[in-house]
């Protein structure tokens, strides 16, 4: 009996059985004549959670951007009695504003912030393999490398000894030599 009462605790905390029916006020009327409103319930709420996916999309920003948020979030919620503020409010707030408000400038330096290198050469090998021809620049810049491994190596420097001092020499002075 104990056994029992336990697994309809599980189905309640669950949503499962009759528990739920009771739970939202409704009487069960036998095994078959709540079936359809059951199921035009669960399509409902399939078609809710459906409209809620389709308006809400999530992204992930860094630690930096989230501390800024929160404290924004923190300065728009003090003293505002008429309702609250949260992440996705005021992050949605803040891009559709900012899509209102964003010109060539702040392209530009968006760009700025994010150029890279490596995506500009990957580019470049990418339209010159479907033109099947490299840029002119590109070649000399091939062409010098292969001559620079081609090309013999100088000697390299000798280095200092233990008998100078960087210092002395500069300035002229001779230090005393240990043989």
């Amino acid at each position: 009996m104990e056994l029992n009462n336990k697994k309809k605790n599980k189905n309640k905390k669950k949503g499962m059985g009759m528990g739920r029916e009771r739970e939202q006020g409704k009487q069960p009327e036998g095994i078959n004549a709540g079936e359809g409103k059951n199921m035009e319930n669960t399509e409902l709420e399939k078609n809710k959670k459906e409209m809620k996916t389709e308006e809400i999309v999530k992204i992930t920003v860094s630690k930096e951007a989230e501390e800024k948020l929160m404290a924004v979030i923190e300065k728009v919620n003090n003293g505002f009695d008429a309702g609250k503020v949260n992440r996705q409010d005021l992050a949605s707030w803040v891009l559709i504003r900012f899509a209102k408000e964003c010109g060539l400038e702040t392209i530009k330096e968006i760009r700025q912030d994010h150029f890279d290198e490596f995506a500009v050469l990957e580019s470049i090998l990418k339209r010159s393999k479907e033109q099947g021809q490299l840029p002119q620049e590109l070649k000399d810049l091939v062409r010098g490398q292969l001559n620079s491994f081609t090309a013999p190596r100088r000697a390299g420097k000798k280095p200092l000894t233990k008998n100078y001092i960087n210092d002395a020499i500069e300035s002229g002075q001779e230090t005393d030599k240990k043989d």
